[in-house]
């Protein structure tokens, strides 16, 4: 008995010392690449070796710092080239270039292409115009100054530069290069009104059939908080807890109108102050005055999206010019925004500057503002299926505080 126990001691021992004996020869084997491996104890006789490669995706710090200043970059040169200093803070709050993408895609969306050729065989080059149109809050101002900067229609510029005003002064710089600023029929107003209307500004001596319009559309969601912030010539019930308030909710009862049936908040617009127009609610506004330019094929007309405006600036301004025609100008050090709030004066007090635009647009973060679970519900029930497939904007999850 005695002889038995010693004889499984002595096998044990030999085990524990092969055992040994073989990680040693292990650990020697991968030395020449220890710096890549780390080691995982199992038990205390035996160590794993796991090549970091095979872990978790960016389980090393220096490796995900470096992961997410590479997702930035496209960002971080859009902000360097507007002439603003990119510090660490400003970097931390800029949007990954990965979660612009999920929002809008990788590739700017433009609807109306397909009839440059008809605008510029049809349309007296030494006549043309570019002109911006778009509901409040999409850029309108920004896309006209831009414009102004990077396009000129040369056969108009080499002929109006002869002409001057009935009253001896010389044209204007936008009479000569065709870029207005906004279509003369009135930039906020539907394209219904097109030859129907002359806005008090920007009309004057212009043919509107000669106008090239384009108009800029802003995701709806991110477009309501807008609206929101700066309501314009836009009137409905809402306040600062509960907007775009598209449906009622307990409070909002017996005031406006507002019924138990109700389903939705209508909106009244005064596009001109003897010319009010209601919709249903805030979304309806937005759903009817793109689907009626989405709509229009008697006439080239293009919409464009305000978030390429930020992220693919160049495309797009050299896709709008080139559509009518036109030459981009002062382009030699490429097509750049400035880190300023294209909107002056009082009325437009707080409008966003580019580093601010950025940050809020191009994440999810503040795309749903004080929308409710209703709300979310009834925009993703109810927004133009068509626009949000055209312009690639996605749904958001039903509860609101998920994507707050």
């Amino acid at each position: 008995m005695v002889v038995m126990d010693r004889l499984l001691f002595n096998v044990f021992l030999a085990i524990v010392i092969l055992s040994g004996l073989m990680n040693i020869a292990l650990y020697t084997l991968l030395d020449n690449e220890a710096t890549n491996f780390h080691d995982i104890g199992v038990g205390k006789q035996l160590r794993v070796f796991v090549r970091e490669d095979n872990m978790q995706p960016n389980s090393n710090p220096k490796s995900n710092s470096n992961a997410k200043s590479n997702d930035k970059e496209p960002i971080m040169n859009i902000i360097s080239a507007s002439g603003t200093a990119l510090t660490p803070e400003i970097i931390d709050q800029l949007p990954s270039w990965s979660e612009v993408t999920s929002l809008y895609g990788s590739t700017p969306q433009i609807v109306g292409l397909d009839q440059c050729t008809n605008f510029q065989l049809h349309i007296p080059k030494d006549d043309a115009y570019i002109a911006p149109s778009g509901l409040f809050n999409t850029g309108t101002n920004l896309l006209s100054e831009t414009m102004q900067k990077y396009c000129s229609l040369p056969s108009r510029s080499q002929s109006k530069k002869r002409l001057a005003h009935p009253n001896g002064e010389p044209p204007l710089l936008r009479q000569i290069s065709g870029m207005l600023w906004q279509v003369p029929w009135g930039k906020h107003n539907p394209i219904s009104w097109r030859t129907h209307h002359n806005a008090v500004v920007g009309s004057t001596n212009v043919e509107q059939t000669h106008v090239l319009p384009v108009a800029i559309i802003k995701d709806p969601f991110h477009w309501m908080g807008s609206m929101c912030r700066h309501s314009y010539a836009a009137n409905w019930g809402h306040d600062p807890l509960h907007c775009p308030n598209l449906v009622p909710s307990e409070v909002d009862i017996g005031k406006r109108g507002i019924t138990v049936s109700s389903k939705s908040i209508p909106v009244t617009v005064a596009f001109q102050q003897d010319k009010k127009t209601q919709y249903d609610s805030l979304l309806d506004l937005w759903n009817k005055w793109y689907g009626e330019y989405l709509e229009i094929k008697e006439f080239p007309r293009l919409i464009i999206r305000f978030e390429d405006l930020l992220f693919h600036l160049e495309e797009t301004v050299t896709e709008i010019c080139h559509c009518a025609g036109g030459t981009v100008i002062n382009a030699e050090n490429g097509i750049h925004l400035k880190n300023e709030a294209a909107k002056k004066g009082n009325a437009h007090g707080g409008s966003n500057g580019l580093l601010s635009a950025i940050s809020r647009y191009g994440s999810k973060q503040h795309r749903l503002g004080t929308m409710t679970t209703n709300d979310i519900q009834h925009a993703n029930e109810n927004a133009n299926s068509e626009l949000m497939k055209l312009f690639h904007y996605n749904y958001p999850e039903s509860t609101a505080d998920s994507n707050r």
